[in-house]
């Protein structure tokens, strides 16, 4: 018999710490929510992607501009639903990103004989935006410089998920797969 009242005793314990596990997911994206919800109405942010930050998203000016390669680029009217930018906002809090140094490279503050990656032809990006009132440009080189053993800096990671985010949404549009075909690569 006391075998049994211990074995059923930690029941009730691992209920509670589970409700309350759950309870606290659950206010963090309520948050994140209430943020996107209190949108400042002046956000808005051009973004540079991909070989030498060809592809731009502009919403200042409604466009996005893709590069194609041995084409060129291709520009064409780009407005993101308000909805759809409240989801932006809230990917652009949860990754802090107004807490981001301008340089992320110079940011990791590895000693030059540290570095033992940087890749070539390297995604550079560009992320300028405004936010209440405040007007700020980051900049972030894909390929590093970085330590093979300890990787990029955590602040890369945050960019890179806000740019990731902003990226699948462009990508998942229909304006976006009906514009024309990347032809040829680069080395």
């Amino acid at each position: 018999m006391r075998l049994r009242w211990k074995r059923y005793f930690w029941c009730p314990v691992l209920v509670v710490l589970l409700v309350v596990a759950f309870s606290g997911c659950e206010n963090s994206d309520r948050a994140v929510v209430q943020q996107a919800e209190s949108m400042p109405t002046d956000f808005n942010f051009t973004l540079k992607f991909g070989y030498a930050g060809k592809n731009v998203i502009d919403t200042y000016q409604g466009t996005f501009t893709k590069d194609l390669i041995i084409n060129g680029t291709e520009t064409i009217p780009f407005v993101i639903p308000e909805e759809k930018m409240k989801e932006i906002y809230a990917s652009f809090v949860a990754n802090s990103i107004i807490d981001l140094p301008g340089d992320i490279n110079t940011a990791a503050e590895i000693p030059i004989e540290a570095i033992t990656v940087w890749t070539t032809p390297a995604d550079s990006y560009s992320l300028i935006y405004t936010c209440k009132g405040v007007t700020q440009t980051i900049l972030c080189e894909d390929g590093g410089p970085w330590d093979a053993d300890t990787g990029p800096p955590e602040v890369y990671h945050r960019l890179k998920g806000f740019i990731s985010f902003v990226r699948e949404y462009i990508y998942s549009t229909e304006d976006y797969q009906n514009m024309s075909p990347a032809e040829g690569g680069y080395d």
